[in-house]
């Protein structure tokens, strides 16, 4: 599994990257954290492109209301969130 942050996961397979989030429960017999699966993929780009909106749902989802200006930092700040967590393994 590649770990994208504390947060999100990927889960490699022959045919499918599965994005997964941490939920912070925990399996009672063997201790391992609980997933939640939010898609499958086939390509990284994919991913990529899901994260992308899941940050910036993330973001908006903090405010009540934003303007269309606070909305276009959002979606700069998310993507370079992204790129800096790929900064740090390439």
């Amino acid at each position: 599994m590649v770990k994208i942050n504390e947060q999100y996961f990927v889960e490699v397979d022959s045919k499918n990257l599965t994005l997964k989030e941490k939920t912070g429960k925990v399996q009672k017999k063997t201790g391992d954290p609980v997933y939640n699966i939010l898609g499958y993929y086939t390509s990284w780009v994919g991913v990529y492109r899901a994260l992308y909106r899941l940050f910036i749902c993330e973001k908006i989802l903090k405010q009540d209301i934003i303007t269309m200006a606070e909305l276009k930092n959002i979606f700069i700040e998310s993507r370079q969130e992204i790129h800096r967590i790929l900064a740090d393994y390439l």
